[in-house]
């Protein structure tokens, strides 16, 4: 399993490749350009000498392809370069300090979605057309069809305005060194809970139908037939044989979701004004900072590699037919 990783990962390095070019030629194609807008203020010659110098010192003046080697180049050593930002820091920089804060949310709120998502779903196909199954579809589609930012709304104007329990923003977040770490863990506790539920309740529609739909055609397999059929209990049934079946299906949907760790909260992270890589990402988009924008698409291409690597990985811990084919080879 360990060289099978090895290889996998060696493998992505050429993909990587391909997705930054990618990226890098949508990114050049679309309209628009960095400080475009300068125009509106002072001179026009002025402003003028000023984008020229600006294009000279970033290296936008050159093709394409030039641009993108010299991009691979610094990447290939861990810079991503700087932002064109006003501000002009390492774009890493500003990737380090807001992507600790959306992984965290976001694992948090996956965790949330898979413990209650799971059972769910097992507890849906063993019950089929009941009341309960009925009720958990009821509510898993209510829920899968809320669009997050009327939530996240919703839940702000009930629990932060009319009865004031919990922030509505992380602006009032304090800082780590003002308080102590218990402060800090209960404010964080406080300002996340709103953003968690938001995140939490698409994923766990979504995780808890496909869990039914897997459990449900694992247990009309034949070999559990054959199980019952000997007489052996219902419930070792499920969770010994039909369960690590009916799982893979959701390790492969678990992969797939670390992308949506960035994509899913651009517009959670606007209502919410927490500072994490959504908001980078709009930022850059709206700024039109190339380096950013890369750097912020980059990292997402990394996650989903990472995401896919973790999948199949998952799918030889749930089950040793696919351990041993990986392992032979």
């Amino acid at each position: 399993m360990l060289a099978y990783a090895m290889r996998r990962t060696l493998a992505m390095i050429p993909m990587l490749i391909g997705i930054s070019l990618i990226s890098f030629l949508v990114m050049n194609l679309a309209p628009g350009a960095p400080m475009e807008n300068i125009h509106a203020f002072g001179d026009a010659r002025a402003s003028t000498q000023v984008v020229d110098t600006f294009r000279q010192m970033y290296g936008l003046d050159r093709p394409w392809y030039e641009q993108y080697w010299q991009w691979l180049k610094r990447l290939a050593h861990f810079d991503f370069g700087m932002s064109l930002s006003l501000d002009r820091r390492p774009v890493s920089d500003k990737i380090w300090e807001a992507l600790p804060l959306t992984i965290a949310l976001n694992c948090i709120s996956l965790a949330l979605s898979l413990a209650l998502a799971i059972p769910i779903g097992v507890f849906s196909a063993l019950r089929r057309n009941s009341r309960l199954d009925r009720g958990l579809t009821l509510f898993v589609f209510v829920g899968f069809s809320t669009p997050k930012f009327w939530l996240a709304l919703m839940l702000m104007m009930l629990f932060g305005i009319h009865l004031g329990w919990l922030p509505i923003s992380w602006a009032g977040m304090p800082r780590w060194a003002d308080v102590t770490w218990y402060d800090y863990a209960a404010a964080a506790c406080r300002h996340g809970a709103i953003p968690i539920v938001c995140y939490s309740i698409g994923e766990l529609a979504l995780f808890s139908r496909f869990m039914r739909a897997s459990m449900r055609d694992v247990l009309n397999s034949e070999y559990i037939v054959a199980a019952r059929a000997k007489g052996l209990a219902e419930w070792p049934t499920v969770w010994r044989h039909a369960f690590p079946n009916a799982l893979l299906p959701t390790i492969t949907l678990l992969g797939l979701t670390l992308p949506s760790l960035i994509g899913g909260s651009v517009i959670l992270e606007q209502v919410f004004a927490i500072p994490g890589m959504g908001r980078l990402f709009w930022e850059s988009v709206t700024m039109r900072d190339y380096t950013l924008l890369m750097g912020v698409l980059t990292m997402g291409a990394v996650l989903t590699l990472f995401g896919n690597l973790l999948a199949d990985i998952g799918y030889g811990l749930a089950d040793p037919r696919i351990r041993q084919q990986t392992e032979a080879t």
